[in-house]
């Protein structure tokens, strides 16, 4: 996500409904905006208000939850550098860390690893035709084809991989990463999915799941005059706002954009903390500075709401009016007489649970979320053992390339102390006064090749890239029969990785779901505008499982074509061949799948139409064959067996 993007949807992070000015009272936003007032009846009850604790209250919690991660974060910092092993052979020369002839290659492994492995991530939840698989509970035989195709274009606007990209990324170097739920009316579904970087979400250490927590934070960067803006523009405190920024605001105040005595703006961490509240379960979102420079909240907690309504049956007063004149009656005192009468009404629906999902690297025993490792600290030694090995060798093999001499009268043994490095450079084509031996430093052991490839395979079996380590061992030994049991073998660990994907992506999309189900409802998304308002309230009424679609439409499907693919070669030529090469274009190619099998399927209809041929031409030869030369009447006889020979009825499909 772009920082203009995060800063035009700061209010949507926030998750607090959007008002045109900057609110300092519950009435002034009534004033701004009538539409609120749902939300701020709901915002008014006492059990509400009891949930929005100080900033006092809270501080100490968000202090100590900072002090708990400072280690992690460094360790961050450090994992990522590692990852990209940024090294300046120059600068090392010129430092003398290195001496002049030599150099240094960084072998990127951890890196590598994590780009391969996120390439089968990345297959995965992008290769399904929809974005999430629906199954009605009420009503099982319910066609969802609709549903599931208006949820995808909702789903997936422009851009929406980035933050899954992201997440796996970092799930795969750090251990753990997670991505966050906001609500934001823009976008098509109402929603968009923000990545959380490993070291900017803090919980406490040693759980298991997040929504046992009862106070977390997310750090968001910003820049200054953003944070500045929200004073306008969210009615975020002022005075702890200037406390935050403080040498920075008063020369912006002054001088403006443009004409500050900072020339580069300067970046800060804003914490946005969730807490729940324990009597009523609901979740609040504030707003503070987690440089501990502001004395207040940036923004007061509000509780969290994500744009999700719901209908709530209510007994009001009403008129009771004149069957005749249709007007109020009145009753003795001279009171219009009002009775009681249900009415529905839509209020905002407060989250219970954090709009946080976290992706782990693996489900192992180990049930603390800060007990997961990454590549990053998995292949560190793997990474530095394959570094030192490469510049070992190619640095030595620059030393054994280059020629050495020393004088061939000097007296060895009468030598005390160590050699003396004369100042005679070796001239090509010179005449020396006296004899001299030329020698080289040896060549590396070309056992160091081995050793690297030995480091590589063994690489490729722990990142589960078998078919990789078998394709590129380096002896004659392979066979087509050990490739295609690695290549299964391989598919099989990846559906077993993909499956901790699957359980992430189905947390999301059935989060995103209730938003989308809610807006179209009572907000007016357009959403199902293709079929009649009878049809689209009725499957928005039915109670859905939603799925993770890449199981059966990604991984189901690979395994399909890899049988397929095995058995085809020995079904060829076969009626039952052809039926299979269609299923496997079908799977193979969805987009164009029908079109190959209607080729296919004329293709077989060709044999058909050859026996209908043959028949017409034998009766016709029963009435007119003795009219015909005896020479062409042989040769259609010949023709007509051949095409019977090939005839064969094909199965009907299935």
């Amino acid at each position: 996500m772009l920082t203009s993007d995060l800063e035009m949807t700061a209010e949507g992070l926030m998750i607090t409904p959007p008002v045109a000015a900057a609110p300092q009272t519950t009435a002034n936003i009534a004033q701004t905006d009538t539409t609120l007032s749902p939300f701020l009846a709901e915002l008014g009850r006492p059990e509400v208000q009891a949930g929005i604790y100080t900033f006092d209250q809270m501080q100490a919690k968000l202090n100590a939850l900072q002090g708990a991660w400072t280690g992690e974060i460094q360790y961050t910092k450090n994992r990522r550098n590692t990852r990209k092993l940024d090294i300046d052979v120059r600068k090392l020369r010129e430092s003398g860390k290195i001496p002049m002839d030599e150099t240094f290659i960084p072998i990127r492994l951890i890196d590598m690893n994590v780009t391969r492995q996120t390439v089968t991530f990345v297959n995965y939840f992008t290769q399904s035709h929809r974005a999430a698989i629906f199954e009605c509970n009420t009503q099982p035989a319910t066609d969802v084809t609709q549903l599931e195709m208006e949820f995808t274009r909702c789903y997936r606007f422009d851009g929406w991989q980035v933050p899954y990209y992201q997440v796996v990324d970092g799930t795969k170097t750090h251990g753990w990463d997670s991505v966050m739920l906001c609500f934001e009316p823009s976008k098509p579904g109402a929603f968009y999915f923000y990545h959380i970087q490993h070291d900017r979400l803090l919980f406490p250490k040693g759980i298991s799941n997040i929504q046992s927590c009862e106070t977390l934070t997310v750090l968001i960067p910003m820049t200054a005059s953003a944070i500045y803006d929200m004073i306008r523009t969210s009615g975020w405190n002022e005075q702890a706002v200037k406390e935050m920024l403080a040498g920075w605001v008063e020369d912006y105040e002054k001088a403006g954009v443009g004409g500050t005595a900072q020339q580069v703006e300067p970046m800060y961490d804003v914490g946005q903390c969730f807490y729940k509240e324990p009597k009523t379960g609901y979740i609040y979102v504030a707003w503070y500075d987690p440089g501990k420079k502001a004395q207040n909240w940036l923004k007061a907690p509000v509780p969290l709401y994500l744009g999700v309504d719901k209908s709530v049956e209510k007994m009001v007063d009403q008129p009771i009016l004149d069957p005749a004149t249709g007007m109020p009656m009145l009753d003795d005192t001279g009171r219009i007489t009002m009775t009681q009468v249900p009415s529905t009404t839509i209020v905002p629906e407060f989250e219970t649970t954090y709009p946080i999902f976290l992706l782990p690297n693996r489900i192992t025993e180990e049930h603390a979320i800060d007990d997961q490792v990454g590549r990053a600290f998995l292949d560190e030694p793997k990474q530095e053992a394959l570094t030192t090995m490469w510049s070992s060798m190619v640095n030595g093999m620059q030393r054994a390339s280059n020629i050495y001499a020393s004088p061939a009268n000097s007296n060895v043994q009468n030598m005390t102390g160590a050699p003396k490095l004369l100042d005679t450079e070796i001239t090509p084509g010179a005449v020396y006064d006296q004899k001299m031996d030329f020698w080289t430093p040896p060549y590396p052991d070309p056992a160091i090749f081995q050793a690297m490839q030995g480091l590589e395979q063994q690489n490729a079996a722990e990142t589960n890239q078998i078919a990789w380590g078998v394709n590129n061992r380096k002896d004659s030994r392979k066979t087509a029969k050990e490739v295609g049991s690695a290549e299964q073998q391989n598919s099989q660990i990846n559906s077993a990785e993909l499956l901790v994907f699957a359980l992430f992506e189905a947390q999301c999309v059935a989060a995103a779901w209730r938003i989308v189900r809610s807006r179209a409802l009572y907000n007016g998304l357009v959403f199902l505008n293709n079929v009649s308002p009878e049809q689209k309230a009725e499957l928005l009424a039915k109670d859905y499982t939603v799925k993770s679609p890449g199981i059966i439409d990604v991984v189901r499907r690979d395994e399909k074509i890899q049988k397929i693919s095995a058995m085809l070669p020995q079904m060829q030529g076969s009626m039952l061949g052809n039926v299979m090469l269609a299923d496997l274009l079908g799977l193979m190619f969805p987009e164009k799948g029908t079109y190959y099998q209607d080729v296919l399927a004329q293709q077989n209809q060709q044999p058909q139409a050859m026996a209908a041929m043959a028949q017409v031409i034998g009766g016709l030869l029963q009435q007119f064959g003795e009219a015909i030369p005896p020479q062409e009447l042989q040769r259609i006889t010949g023709i007509m067996q051949a095409a019977q020979q090939t005839v064969v009825t094909p199965p009907a499909p299935k």
